[in-house]
């Protein structure tokens, strides 16, 4: 007989194996960097907003989509609370916010790199040193 003291909750959201995880994170990824990069092109190819701009806007809507990935399917952690969880992955949002504008504008105004290289540059830096390591092992613990 099963024990009545385990929600269905409890039992549906258990720490996914690292592996599985850290595939899944990689799909949120590159959907959110889907959202971030079309968020990018648009505002700048379309509407004429300054890149630098662009790239903190994309980098935004782009945290939302990977935040909610994350949450409820790359790590499975809809049982633990979420003011917590929005609160650690705001801290590590922003900083990586920060250094997605920061690369983009050093690559593109200090180095000369076209301002889409300096962006997959930038984006693959701080999404593998940064981000995964951060969203796994503090943000969705």
């Amino acid at each position: 007989m099963s024990d009545p003291s385990i929600t269905q909750s409890a039992v549906t959201n258990q720490r996914l194996h690292w592996f599985t995880s850290f595939k899944r994170s990689q799909v949120a990824s590159v959907l959110a960097t889907a959202v971030d990069f079309l968020t990018l092109v648009v505002l700048v190819e379309v509407i004429g907003v300054w890149y630098v701009f662009s790239t903190a806007a994309g980098a935004f809507l782009g945290a939302v989509t990977h935040f909610t990935l994350g949450r409820h399917w790359s790590f499975k952690a809809t049982d633990k609370g979420v003011q917590g969880q929005m609160l650690r992955y705001g801290v590590v949002a922003l900083g990586s916010l920060l250094l997605n504008t920061y690369g983009v504008y050093l690559l593109t105004d200090f180095i000369g790199f076209q301002y889409m290289v300096s962006k997959v540059i930038t984006a693959l830096s701080v999404g593998c040193f940064f981000n995964f390591p951060l969203h796994r092992h503090v943000v969705f613990r």
